[in-house]
């Protein structure tokens, strides 16, 4: 199974060639790399500029595309899944994050197993697969264990509101796959399942803000499930907001504006029985 890693990328060369370097690290060596950069172009630094030259040398496929529209992150991460003609799974990271050197081994080892249908009491035959993610915590935070582990990034709805549950600094000490409602950052994705559900929204503001929560509702509402892996780790630096794109006080209104637009989605949906 050979993957394509998507990375969007914005003024963050620092952060972007942590990433980069985590990538080179992985255990996981079958993948393909395609960058959408919407700021100021990263080859010029010579350190991004020659690990992007070692990844061809060492057989990997690198993209290097531009996103000037202005749209954000939902943008971004469709102008690669547009340009993939590579690979039918994916794994979109966060340019602010290191993975451990086994997070793509994970992904795609889980995957595989669920495929052939290795734990019959969880994969059942009429599941679709959509997404398979890790665990996010940030960088330097300390692992709280929580026993039992409990299934997280989930909705809760309530007659008048949903709560879009998000823990990003716990991550749980176990190895069963858990069943999520939506997953974090970076994930090992269907590019079939995301264009048949028409990828990433690109109304959400130069913030982007819960795009990845509107992609994984849209999964479930076309029948995938989504799985989140405990053992798979992927540190989050939570750099300043996407390479300082805005100032903090609109990219709050921006959150805030976006939030209230997916609550109303997802409510909408739950009524209608979809989630």
């Amino acid at each position: 199974m050979r993957v394509s890693v998507h990375i969007c990328t914005k003024n963050r060369v620092g952060e972007f060639f942590g990433c980069l370097v985590s990538l080179w690290n992985q255990t996981f060596t079958d993948w393909d790399l395609i960058i959408v950069d919407s700021g100021e172009d990263a080859r010029k630094w010579k350190m991004v500029f020659d690990l992007l030259s070692r990844f061809k040398l060492d057989g990997h496929g690198v993209k290097y595309l531009r996103d000037e529209s202005g749209k954000g992150i939902g943008r971004s991460r469709n102008v690669a899944i547009e340009n993939d003609d590579w690979n039918d799974w994916c794994i979109r990271v966060d340019d602010d994050s290191i993975m451990d050197k086994e997070y793509i081994e994970t992904l795609v080892n889980t995957y595989t197993c669920l495929e052939a249908e290795c734990d019959a009491e969880l994969h059942k035959l009429d599941r679709k697969i959509g997404a398979i993610g890790g665990v996010v915590p940030l960088l330097g935070q300390p692992i709280l264990r929580l026993n039992p582990p409990k299934i997280f990034n989930e909705f809760k709805f309530t007659e008048n509101d949903v709560e879009i549950g998000d823990i990003g600094g716990i991550s749980y000490y176990g190895h069963e796959p858990l069943v999520s409602h939506h997953l974090r950052s970076s994930f090992l994705f269907n590019k079939k399942a995301a264009i048949e559900v028409g990828m990433h929204p690109e109304n959400l503001g130069s913030s982007g803000f819960r795009e990845e929560t509107d992609f994984c509702a849209k999964l479930l509402v076309a029948g995938y499930t989504l799985f989140t892996i405990p053992d798979a780790i992927d540190w989050h630096i939570q750099a300043p907001t996407g390479g300082v794109r805005i100032d903090y006080n609109e990219y709050s209104r921006q959150v805030q504006a976006n939030t209230e637009w997916l609550k109303k989605r997802l409510m909408g949906w739950h009524k209608d029985g979809k989630i």
